[in-house]
């Protein structure tokens, strides 16, 4: 699915065709149905706080849903669906 902006379509075609065809042409794409946006959410792959001293056998939790039980990074969570293309919560190194 792609989102476009349908003002500008319809000014884009009213000047590379035909009178005649244009109002036809407004009329399908002004037909079509719509979909409701959502803004991306972001969130970062972290590990559960009770092995984060280790990092091994740790369990993998998304940041914005909280579901852990992963056993590898995506670049979306597959119950929320946040990009986590960000840095790991894990990777960020302490100061000592």
């Amino acid at each position: 699915m792609r989102l476009i902006d349908v003002d500008k379509l319809v000014n884009d075609i009213a000047e590379h065709i035909t009178v005649k065809a244009v109002s036809r042409v407004i009329a399908i794409i002004q037909g079509q149905p719509t979909v409701d946006a959502e803004p991306v959410r972001h969130g970062r792959w972290m590990v559960d706080p009770g092995d984060r001293n280790t990092g091994y056998g740790s369990e993998i939790v998304c940041s914005e849903c909280g579901t852990g039980g992963f056993s590898d990074f995506w670049d979306y969570c597959p119950i929320c669906g946040a990009d986590m293309r960000g840095k790991m919560d894990f990777e960020e190194e302490d100061d000592e």
